[in-house]
């Protein structure tokens, strides 16, 4: 088995052996030198502490499973005679939070609807651009209607 060195897993992976030092650091690996041997709990733990990061769910103590399952429907044709095969993908999704984070949350919640709201500032209404309305388009067409029946009357 090959011994991995920091800086060896910093050219494959492709970043700065600074950077990877500080990941490993903060993944909770012991103080690395770029020649120190990276063992593969300490790998599995970074994979792990990157994901986590990369999903922003570090200390978040809640954890969501995604399930996906694909299955295949037959739906007949117009006619009768052939059948269609049709892939249908159901989506589940499952959130699981520790309940002492469930509390706090509860708690923020409740502290939020018990604060008073902040009063609404009056907004002030808006005035048309030109001092003379515009007619309707219905009142333009009616006007017309009254003016051009006033000569036949007379």
């Amino acid at each position: 088995m090959s011994e991995d060195t920091v800086r060896k897993l910093a050219a494959t992976v492709g970043k700065p052996i600074e950077t990877m030092i500080e990941q490993l650091i903060q993944s909770g690996a012991a103080r690395k030198a770029p020649d120190d041997v990276v063992t593969k709990d300490e790998k599995m733990r970074l994979i792990r502490y990157l994901k986590d990061a990369r999903s922003g769910k570090i200390g978040e103590g809640r954890v969501t499973l995604r399930r996906k399952k694909l299955s295949q429907l037959k739906v007949p044709s117009a006619q009768g005679r052939l059948s269609n095969t049709v892939s249908v993908e159901f989506r589940k999704r499952h959130s699981y939070v520790e309940r002492g984070v469930a509390e706090k949350e509860r708690e923020k919640t409740a502290a939020r609807k018990t604060a008073p709201a902040a009063p609404k500032k009056a907004r002030p209404k808006k005035t048309p651009a030109s001092s003379t309305p515009k007619a309707k388009p219905q009142a333009r067409s009616q006007a017309r209607s009254q003016t051009a029946a006033k000569p036949a009357a007379q």
